[in-house]
């Protein structure tokens, strides 16, 4: 008898917090997602400028590597100061070309 309360009350316990989990497999995608969409934007202003630069001026800029296993809000937010400084040099650099 001890036995099925111990086992209904974990069936109830995982209950519980199945939803839970499930509300946080959901968020890490959405990162995961937001983690992928300022590399792919990072990357290709990185390439455009290198390429850019190359014609101009022979430099290259070495791409960003992204640490694929830190998906903290905190490293979001550098990736995308990171970008938005990279979107700023690439209007600047392209304004003066002209």
């Amino acid at each position: 008898m001890q036995a099925d309360k111990q086992q209904a009350s974990l069936k109830e316990q995982l209950a519980s917090v199945s939803p839970l989990l499930e509300e946080l497999r959901v968020k890490k995608e959405e990162r995961v997602k937001q983690f992928a969409d300022i590399r792919t934007q990072i990357e290709k202003i990185t390439s455009e400028m290198a390429e850019f630069n190359s014609q101009q001026h022979d430099d290259v800029i070495n791409p960003v590597g992204i640490e694929e296993h830190d998906l903290s809000i905190r490293k979001l937010k550098e990736y995308q100061a990171q970008l938005h400084t990279l979107q700023k040099e690439k209007v600047f650099i392209l304004s003066n070309f002209h």
